[in-house]
């Protein structure tokens, strides 16, 4: 009987260290999180001289749908919101550190709607002075057509 409970003792002050152990790592993980949340800075600021890479491969949509559970899966978002592109070229073409646009083209699905978009927003980008460069291992035909804009096309 009193090797019986020893062995409760024992076992039950082991649950307990382990206890500890566990919440205190979750109260210095949690620390962590919340520093790092304070201090970091979502807006990126490019350097001098820098050129913003467009890839065009997926499908444009008016409005992505976000599958949660596709990285689990293995598979990558194909989906390209035409809003989200439009507003990075601006983006870029308001920026004073950004020379230019190296568009990655190939396997581009989008309503002609859509590419006419990207086409005009890319020709007023162009209008501003900077320069665009586009390069593909293929071009589809919606991809061509938008990438016809550039001042050099470069197809493998």
């Amino acid at each position: 009987m009193k090797q019986f409970f020893k062995t409760v003792f024992a076992s039950t002050l082991g649950v307990l260290i382990a206890l500890g152990i566990v919440m205190m790592a979750s109260f210095f993980f949690l620390i962590g999180i919340a520093a790092s949340a304070g201090s970091s800075s979502s807006e990126y600021k490019p350097k001098d001289n820098s050129v913003f890479k467009l890839s065009l491969n997926g499908e444009i949509v008016e409005q992505a749908n976000e599958n949660p559970f596709a990285e689990l899966m293995g598979e990558e978002s194909t989906q390209l919101a035409l809003p989200k592109i439009i507003k990075a070229i601006r983006k870029a073409k308001d920026n004073e550190q950004i020379k230019g646009i190296y568009l990655e083209a190939g396997n581009l699905s989008s309503l002609y709607a859509s590419a006419e978009t990207v086409r005009r927003e890319l020709e007023d980008f162009k209008s501003s002075g900077k320069f665009i460069v586009s390069y593909g291992d293929n071009y589809t035909q919606n991809a061509y057509y938008i990438c016809s804009v550039a001042d050099s096309i470069f197809l493998n």
